[in-house]
């Protein structure tokens, strides 16, 4: 077994001021060492992606204002996805680097999107939970059109549907 140790990159990073209420949500890694931090709760930014640079520099890359966000994923391309979870605007989202946000089509149907995780292949998996034990689980984005501009739509089918809890 290899020893591995960790160390702190950016410690402006560990300073989120909760009493500004910037809660963290969701984390992300683009290839970079852009590291974005979605605001989940709080009285504060809810619905705010930050963005800190390698250099440790802070700003805001989008705010959806309330409701928050939720799970974060980047694309090859750059591009961050965000989980909103609440209705009316529920779905995920698409950001470029210009802090331009747009639903992904179909993403709507997803009551409550929570995590996100690209695969190498470019599919986005996506975890709901509702309170419907045959939507709760694993969904499935594939690319449509190519590049990080094309649609992506849920696939009808459940990766994983079965979820047992206490």
């Amino acid at each position: 077994s290899q020893n591995c140790q960790y160390r702190t990159a950016f410690p402006e990073f560990t300073s989120l001021d909760a009493s500004q209420g910037e809660y963290p949500e969701g984390v992300a890694v683009d290839k970079v060492g852009n590291i974005f931090v979605s605001i989940g709760g709080g009285s504060g930014p809810r619905g705010a992606i930050l963005k800190f640079t390698p250099a440790g520099e802070k700003s805001v890359l989008v705010d959806f204002g309330t409701p928050g966000a939720a799970g974060l994923a980047v694309d090859a391309a750059g591009d961050v996805h965000v989980a909103r979870p609440v209705a009316p605007n529920n779905g995920v989202y698409r950001v470029d680097r210009h802090g331009r946000a747009a639903r992904l089509p179909g993403t709507e149907q997803i009551v409550f999107p929570n995590a996100l995780a690209f695969d190498d292949r470019g599919n986005l998996y996506v975890t709901e939970l509702t309170d419907n034990p045959a939507t709760t689980g694993i969904k499935l984005l594939k690319p449509q059109g190519g590049g990080g501009s094309g649609k992506a739509e849920p696939t009808s089918r459940l990766v994983f549907t079965e979820v047992k809890g206490g």
